[in-house]
């Protein structure tokens, strides 16, 4: 099944998949970023507007698994497969951590919903999911910019 999945993911329209799919995570981590940081400012954000901000982080995980999984096919047929190593590592971590952010956007959301939900268990998840959301928009930033390297040398910067 894994392997029909990524087989699949290799082209889009006769166009590597690769490059349209990361537009997922590109997009949406920042828009998820910015839901949560305006949520932990102002909490009634995520009473009114949560369910977006989860919908969005779930977009956002799953928007990097078909990326990482559309890198590693294309990665596997390019010929300088070593310039992209570290690009395909800090993706793989991007992965990663919006999978977490996703969960702990989920269980923020869900928990500040409940009656007793302002206690310290909510100011904990309020704090770990602003410190994930910061640390995977850097990921992705940062994961971008390697792949923009690997590809356009040094003219990326």
């Amino acid at each position: 099944m894994t392997h029909a999945i990524i087989h699949s993911m290799t082209t889009v329209f006769g166009v590597p998949a690769h490059p349209l799919l990361i537009h997922i995570p590109v997009v949406f981590i920042p828009l998820t970023v910015l839901g949560i940081v305006v949520s932990a400012v102002w909490p009634r954000v995520l009473q009114t507007y949560g369910w977006m901000i989860v919908a969005a982080a779930v977009v956002s995980a799953l928007g990097a698994v078909a990326a990482t999984l559309s890198g590693a096919q294309l990665f596997a047929s390019l010929d300088r497969p070593e310039a992209l190593e570290q690009h395909q590592h800090w993706g793989e971590i991007t992965r990663a951590l919006s999978i977490a952010l996703a969960a702990l956007t989920a269980a923020w959301w869900w928990y500040g919903r409940r009656p007793d939900g302002s206690g310290t268990l909510a100011w904990t998840l309020r704090i770990a999911v602003v410190v994930v959301a910061l640390a995977t928009l850097a990921t992705v930033v940062y994961t971008g910019h390697l792949g923009a390297r690997a590809v356009w040398g040094g003219s990326a910067g």
